[in-house]
């Protein structure tokens, strides 16, 4: 019988040492990821699966805090565990058993974890692991008719019901080693689909970051220019650009003192006498973002500093930031967050 290593000591998984901390960011950084993982692992993926290896793919997700995984233990609830386990005692010893497989399972450096159970049941376990954050369990189980080991039981071994319960026994090994390989790629997939809008979104935010700085330190010269007119307006940097980087800089110092009111690409064009189709295909290939696109995330952003203010109606927040409707703001803001405005508000009132 093969089962959790004995002896074998229990690390703090990811999903552990994450759920302990505080605050809201933790909580928003767990709810996007696990909506990210939850969307791949829908329906029409699960039925690839099976006609694929023969074989269901099962989830089971990890438990919201301040919950353990111990508290949804059995994960196995199929129809055959709960034949196989009937009775009080078989559950119970079918439970500790669990306990043991989720201390490999959920350990750092495992990938996956494949057991026979007291019962005679094989399967195969694996974290979703996105970004160190462990946010369930996907798993498989070998069908009872195609079990190794089934035709040993057999007589007449040369017969030919035992030679095809080899064969069947043969096809279920290749079926599940089939479908342990597949469920790593999935894990993989989406694992790098993580890490790659995790990196968008760094990128866009140190790109807003230095744009800000950038902002800031012309006020700060054109201040000091009107007080000592040897310091030049512009830093040498700055100076050097291009003609196309100097007006998307004139244009990103434009939306950072703007954004509050209801404004658009249209409206710098005519401030500046230039053509609009020209200076949004100057504003995308300079920036990397659409001129809207650009201005819709910084009102946002700016707004998720503004909701921690228990006080302020969401509605004054739109306006606070340059929208118009409040309706269009609260669509906006799920979309780029994943949460709505209120429920962003109660996420940071139960981090603080």
């Amino acid at each position: 019988m093969e089962g959790p290593a004995a002896g074998r000591g229990h690390r703090t998984s990811h999903s552990e040492s994450f759920r302990e901390q505080s605050g809201p960011r933790a909580t928003l950084e767990l709810e996007k990821y696990e909506r990210l993982a939850q969307a791949r692992l829908q329906r029409p993926l699960r039925l690839l699966f099976s006609e694929l290896t023969g074989l269901r793919l099962l989830v089971a997700w990890a438990p919201p805090p301040p919950l353990s995984w111990s508290s949804i233990l059995p994960l196995c609830r199929t129809a055959r565990c709960k034949r196989l386990c009937a009775s009080a005692r078989a559950r119970l010893h079918c439970r500790r058993f669990e306990e043991e497989c989720l201390k490999q399972v959920l350990d750092s450096e495992t990938r996956g974890h494949e057991f026979i159970c007291p019962f005679g049941v094989r399967s195969f376990w694996l974290p979703i692991v996105l970004a160190d954050l462990c946010l369930g369990i996907v798993f498989i189980q070998m069908p009872a008719d195609l079990r190794a080991g089934h035709s040993s039981s057999l007589k007449g071994r040369h017969s030919r019901v035992a030679k095809e319960h080899r064969r069947r026994s043969t096809d279920g090994r290749h079926r599940f080693k089939l479908a342990k390989g597949l469920l790593q790629l999935i894990a993989d997939d989406l694992a790098q689909t993580a890490l790659a809008r995790a990196e968008r979104l760094d990128l866009d935010r140190l790109s807003k970051d230095v744009t800000a700085h950038e902002g800031l330190e012309t006020n700060l010269r054109r201040a000091l220019h009107k007080l000592l007119p040897f310091v030049a307006v512009k830093p040498a940097a700055l100076a050097c650009e291009s003609h196309a980087d100097q007006i998307a800089h004139q244009m990103l110092d434009y939306i950072g003192q703007c954004y509050r009111q209801p404004i658009g690409l249209e409206a710098f064009a005519t401030r500046a006498g230039m053509n609009a189709a020209y200076l949004s295909t100057l504003f995308s290939k300079t920036v990397g973002l659409p001129f809207r696109s650009y201005l819709k995330e910084l009102r946002l952003e700016k707004a998720q500093a503004l909701l921690s203010d228990p006080l302020r109606r969401i509605s004054e927040t739109a306006y606070a930031v340059g929208y118009t409707d409040p309706n269009r703001f609260r669509l906006d803001f799920k979309e780029y967050t994943g949460l709505s405005p209120s429920a962003w508000r109660e996420a940071l009132a139960a981090g603080s």
